[in-house]
């Protein structure tokens, strides 16, 4: 009798350092995958923020350059799609 509780709790300890080392082994593939996937989404956004900077300051570019073509047409009278104010002097 003495024996078999001696096995039975040598197979409990066993198995749950099995079950403890696998357990391990999940979180730590599950780590290294999140890792992963915060590296990746560090290069996109990175990646990302570089395009649209780009994208803006062109736009801000092609927009600077319309307000000044029109601007320097003879009668343009200035910045496209302004008048001039209505003042009136009582």
């Amino acid at each position: 009798m003495y024996d078999d509780a001696r096995r039975k709790s040598s197979k409990m300890l066993e198995d749950a350092y099995r079950v403890a080392t696998e357990a391990i082994d999940q979180a730590n593939e599950r780590h290294e995958e999140i890792e992963r996937q915060t590296v990746y989404l560090r290069a996109l956004r990175d990646s990302t923020k570089m395009q649209v900077e780009t994208f803006l300051s062109g736009l801000l570019d092609h927009v600077g350059q319309l307000w000044a073509d029109r601007a320097a047409r003879p009668g343009a009278g200035g910045a496209p799609g302004r008048r001039p104010p209505n003042r009136t002097f009582s």
